[in-house]
């Protein structure tokens, strides 16, 4: 028991860490291969823009000014076209109202920001940090080279100039490589290529050398990783060594439980014994009487009671030792159904049986016994006078054990809670049967051991069906 919810706990604070770590992790490397890719797109739009070649610092700074003003100015040009639609159907406005709302645009204005030129002189970079930043420098970092072509896919220009590891043959078989692709933007290698067309009409493709980019980014996906396998493994090692004392009052909790259900039944046999004895007495010499046969009734019912929940609170530790051996699993179905067949016929009902012969199962039969007569023995309760019981055993992919049987109306939402500890869905039918919410629970608990599903379904809620799949 004690190893089972240290298992459990460990497992369960191991998931929740692997769940926040692989989120971390792909958040991590999501931004950084969207940086990898917006950078180098901006960097080959540069160098397209300004005719095969990376602009000097002061030269992309203006070209960035040129850029920042052009926006404006279109910007400008739709607020003016809104304006004027806006004067031609809102004429009728007043000039107070106009007056205002210059007022409030006014208000409303943010100031420019300003830029440190110095800060401006060493770096810039796009919104939240992505994408591409320039200093001085960049322009003799960056590796790259281009070809063109004609329409007719004849060479006609290149640009080896700024790479080393490039000649003009392997230039030309790559940019022919690429006229073919249908994207104008990709990866090829370690290359990122731009493919478009010039103001002459020519096809340009710009070749970006992304190495150094793409074995960062493949760096961080190894250290995210490792990190995430380390710290999984070190967390499950301590929450495993800690779980011990996490779950050590609830284990104290249990054994206090059961111990007082054990010790509390052995004490209240001997007064019960004593009544029933007591009350045999008094029909032995007083004669038959009503009061004496209640209290040999209600003794005997309490009787049934406390030797139940003391096989309750011993059943988990008698499971967890429990040796298991193959045997034939049909014919346990069938001489355990046999002494309920006259049973059944006492109490005017059905039984049918369905048992496919000479089905093996390496389980404990003992307890495998047990649950089959738990599951007869609560049709045979709970079957109206004149209802049907059917019972089928099949080897399917699993082993499927099944009990069906005609009952009063069922509440369909009451199902879920029949394997309940002392959850009874008809007190007064309970009560007539001697039943105590007991036996489903056993039966539960056996399946569980043996690694198995039990399960209750209602099609039409005047019968159900108890499902074991083993």
């Amino acid at each position: 028991m004690v190893k089972k919810l240290r298992v459990r706990f460990t497992l369960t604070a191991s998931l929740i860490l692997l769940v926040v770590l692989i989120v971390i992790g792909v958040v991590i490397n999501v931004m950084n291969y969207y940086n990898f890719i917006a950078s180098t797109e901006k960097t080959m739009t540069v160098i397209a823009a300004n005719n095969g070649e990376f602009p000097d610092y002061e030269d992309y700074l203006k070209m960035l000014e040129e850029e920042r003003l052009r926006e404006e100015r279109e910007e400008q040009k739709k607020n003016e076209e809104t304006a004027g639609f806006e004067e031609v159907t809102g004429a009728n406005e007043t000039e107070e109202s106009a007056a205002d709302s210059e007022e409030i645009t006014e208000e409303t204005a943010e100031p420019e920001e300003t830029v440190d030129p110095l800060l401006e002189k060493f770096e810039y970079s796009a919104s939240f940090g992505f994408g591409l930043k320039v200093t001085a420098e960049t322009a003799y970092e960056t590796r790259y080279f281009y070809v063109r072509f004609t329409p007719d896919s004849s060479m006609i220009g290149y640009d080896l100039s700024h790479i080393a590891e490039v000649t003009k043959e392997e230039a030309e078989s790559l940019g022919r490589t690429i006229l073919k692709e249908k994207n104008d933007l990709g990866i090829y290698g370690n290359y990122r290529y731009y493919k478009h067309d010039t103001e002459g009409g020519a096809k340009e493709i710009i070749f970006l050398n992304c190495a150094t980019q793409q074995r960062s980014v493949t760096f961080v996906l190894y250290i995210s990783i490792f990190t995430l396998i380390a710290v999984l493994a070190g967390v499950t090692v301590a929450v495993w060594f800690m779980s011990r004392k996490i779950v050590k009052p609830f284990v104290d909790n249990l054994e206090k439980q059961k111990q007082f259900i054990t010790d509390a039944g052995h004490e209240l046999k001997t007064p019960l014994s004593i009544i029933d004895a007591n009350a045999e007495v008094l029909k032995l010499t007083e004669g038959d009487n009503e009061w004496v046969d209640s209290i040999q009734n209600q003794t005997a019912r309490l009787g049934s009671l406390v030797k139940k929940l003391v096989t309750l609170s011993r059943s988990e530790e008698e499971l967890s030792e429990l040796s298991t051996e193959k045997f034939d699993i049909s014919e346990a179905a069938a001489e355990t159904v046999s002494p309920f067949m006259i049973l059944a016929e006492k109490n005017d009902l059905s039984l049918v049986s369905d048992i496919d012969p000479g089905i093996k199962y390496n389980g404990n039969e003992g307890s495998v016994r047990q649950l089959f007569g738990i599951l007869l023995d609560n049709a045979i309760k709970y079957t109206p006078r004149g209802g049907s019981i059917a019972v089928s055993l099949k080897n399917k992919s699993r082993i499927v054990f099944e009990v069906r049987n005609d009952c009063d109306d069922i509440d369909v939402e009451k199902i879920p809670n029949y394997f309940d500890r002392f959850f009874r869905a008809d007190e007064s039918r309970s009560r007539e049967t001697g039943g105590y919410g007991i036996g489903l629970s056993i039966a539960k608990a056996i399946v569980e051991k043996h690694r198995g599903k039990i399960a209750a379904s209602s099609a039409d809620g005047k019968s159900i069906t108890f499902t074991v799949t083993l």
